[in-house]
């Protein structure tokens, strides 16, 4: 199934892009196999310390694809031992290998730290087009890959949804009415959610299947949406637990107190502000009775006795 809409796309009226890096920290293909690396990027990462099963992280399954997501810090760390990386110098019996000077450890990123630009968004992403499960063609599994990458950039980027509409259509010299399923965009929902569609500081690992080679994009967005919410959902969770066990007793203590302090200083909502200005206080009746109105008469001198 064709998709027009894509053909008639007009230009954002605040443009917003996606990157999928290509270098990573570490090694990938620790993550796709069964068997867990003790050499991570990160030992001290409470993903690690804490010895989590794969299927704790999260995942989305479906008969077409299935999408993981671990941190950056189970990557596998790169092995500078081989020769071509190693340097030589000159010595009293010969050369002597040498491993380079590699680059200080750098903090890895976390889903929880704030986003500075929110309109470039990066993405570390692995499609496993495997050829079990694809195909024996390069050209196949390559196309498979794009069509992958090419949907999560207009969901991020565009924000990309489907939707019903009642079109007409001449069928056997008959014109009927049926419903069809289109692509369409809000550019407002890119604007706001468009970090928040992916996990930073994450590897996302895709396993396609071959129906995605001929999937029309009407299917293929929705399902992604779904996976990369559930991701998502999943992941901040995950990442809230580890902040919390890595703080300190005195950290935690200070943020109990932060928390109580605030709900103490915590003002009224305006809603309870307005209620109590609408409603007028109840005063005593202090009005001086008018000529009019009824008075008591002089007391009987019967009761003065």
């Amino acid at each position: 199934m064709r998709c027009p809409e894509l053909s008639r796309l007009a230009k954002p009226l605040r443009p917003i892009s996606l990157t999928f890096v290509a270098r990573a920290p570490g090694s990938v293909e620790v993550l796709l196999t069964p068997f867990p690396s003790r050499n991570v990027v990160d030992p001290t990462h409470p993903a690690f310390t804490s010895q989590l099963e794969r299927r704790a992280f999260p995942h989305f399954r479906a008969p077409t694809i299935t999408l993981k997501a671990y941190p950056l810090a189970l990557l596998e760390k790169y092995n500078w031992s081989r020769t071509s990386d190693l340097e030589f110098r000159d010595v009293a019996n010969g050369t002597e290998p040498i491993e380079p000077s590699l680059p200080a450890p750098v903090k890895l990123p976390s889903a929880l730290d704030p986003i500075s630009n929110n309109s470039r968004i990066e993405m570390h992403l692995s499609v496993a087009t495997s050829i079990r499960n694809t195909s024996k063609s390069a050209v196949i599994r390559t196309s498979i890959a794009r069509r992958v990458k090419y949907a999560i950039r207009l969901i991020v980027t565009r924000g990309a949804y489907t939707k019903l509409v009642t079109v007409k259509r001449v069928e056997n010299g008959e014109q009927k009415t049926v419903k069809e399923k289109i692509v369409a965009f809000n550019d407002k929902e890119a604007e706001v959610r468009g970090c928040k569609w992916l996990l930073n500081g994450w590897m996302y690992i895709f396993h396609p299947t071959i129906h995605l080679y001929r999937m029309p994009y009407q299917d293929l967005i929705p399902l992604l949406r779904g996976a990369l919410k559930l991701i998502y959902s999943r992941g901040i969770l995950l990442e809230r637990q580890w902040a919390k066990a890595r703080q300190t007793p005195a950290e935690r203590k200070a943020v109990e107190l932060r928390r109580n302090m605030e709900k103490r200083t915590q003002r009224p909502s305006p809603a309870l502000l307005n209620q109590h200005e609408q409603t007028p206080l109840k005063h005593h009746n202090t009005q001086i009775p008018s000529k009019s109105s009824p008075t008591l008469g002089p007391v009987p001198v019967s009761l003065i006795k």
